[in-house]
């Protein structure tokens, strides 16, 4: 059974990594081209922007997929363990989508950009991922699920970095992305973090017999980001008010 799950999860997830450097090529054909003064980042900034731009596109599918999760079969009584088939397919396919996009980041944090706190997390997130996925641990995938809804603030995020570098911060759609960013990031996971790890206390025999590594290694995982998370709040707040 386990050989299955992996055979499928990793031919899933080498289909989307394969997806994602497609996308990242179209990208660092078209950017020159469609974005007014792209030409004055720099070589790093526009590497930079390329991997971003993938981000935004993996991050806003992924929180729809989410978004669908929660409110058509979760809705409204939120169950761990008792969920449909339907169900646990989108999460096995949500989970083979984010791991596909992992594994794409991974090789280019390390190949290009070198952004070491981002590539700490996703190998840390590859690595809960893998352990929820080939384990076929219900209450892992359920938990996966409430991870993602950390992507509704990704896209704002790295707009008001591109729109930063183009040296538009005086303008409207500067100061609507960053407003954004900041509700999105302070929602999705400044709140959402701490509120996630209380719901996993809660419900860690949920986890079933026997997976006391598994939930303390996951749990520890969830704490890390959220300490991150704050973190990277503290320091948009920082930038904002300047």
């Amino acid at each position: 059974m386990t050989d299955i799950i992996a055979f499928h999860s990793m031919k899933s997830s080498a289909t989307y990594c394969t997806c994602c450097f497609i996308f990242h090529y179209i990208t660092s054909f078209v950017s020159p081209r469609v974005i007014n003064g792209f030409y004055k980042l720099t070589k790093e900034d526009r590497y930079g922007w390329y991997n971003r731009c993938v981000s935004i596109v993996h991050a806003s599918f992924v929180f729809c997929l989410t978004i669908y999760y929660w409110t058509i079969y979760q809705y409204p009584h939120f169950h761990v363990t008792d969920v449909s088939p339907e169900a646990k397919n989108l999460q096995s396919l949500t989970l083979d989508i984010m791991m596909g996009y992992l594994w794409y980041d991974i090789i280019v944090e390390l190949v290009q950009t070198q952004e070491m706190d981002t590539l700490g997390h996703h190998i840390l997130g590859l690595i809960s991922h893998l352990s929820c996925r080939l384990s076929n641990n219900q209450a892992g995938a359920f938990y996966s699920m409430m991870v993602y809804i950390a992507e509704g603030s990704t896209p704002f995020l790295h707009t008001s970095w591109l729109l930063h570098k183009l040296q538009l911060k005086n303008t409207k759609r500067f100061k609507f992305c960053v407003l954004s960013l900041l509700v999105t990031f302070f929602i999705c996971r400044v709140v959402a973090g701490p509120f996630m790890l209380f719901h996993m206390t809660y419900n860690s025999p949920s986890w079933g017999p026997n997976t006391d590594i598994l939930f303390a290694m996951n749990y520890l995982i969830v704490f890390l980001f959220v300490v991150l998370n704050f973190y990277w709040f503290y320091k948009l707040i920082t930038l904002a008010t300047k």
